[in-house]
């Protein structure tokens, strides 16, 4: 986990497909977070529910702004929570490595400047 200058702290993580993120959605570990930190909060839609089953890799940035004062009206230990979806497009350029874990798939050229 990385903390941000707001103090927000945020999570990258890297799926090799929707496949790939659903098994960790529902894998016993973050079941358990979630009845932990979010317990009375119901989804009403399928996970991924509009990502293609085709998808490719799959960045999930959470994001998560503790709240340091809950009070009596606001006592969730989070100001802020958000789980946003990304994908890499193709064309990007990369000295020395990349953000993306070396054996993912990417799609694109994705190649080392010389």
């Amino acid at each position: 986990m990385q903390s941000t200058k707001s103090g927000k702290q945020v999570i990258f993580a890297w799926f090799e497909d929707k496949q790939a993120a659903q098994t960790w959605y529902y894998s016993d570990i973050h079941q358990g977070l979630i009845k932990r930190f979010l317990p009375k909060v119901k989804g009403d839609r399928e996970p991924l529910a509009d990502v293609p089953e085709d998808s490719g890799p799959i960045m999930v940035v959470a994001s998560i702004t503790p709240n340091d004062k809950p009070t009596k009206e606001h006592p969730s230990p989070f100001k802020q929570i958000a789980i946003e979806l990304y994908q890499p497009l193709g064309g990007g350029l990369n000295i020395g490595g990349r953000f993306a874990p070396e054996k993912m798939k990417l799609p694109g050229p994705h190649k080392a400047a010389k």
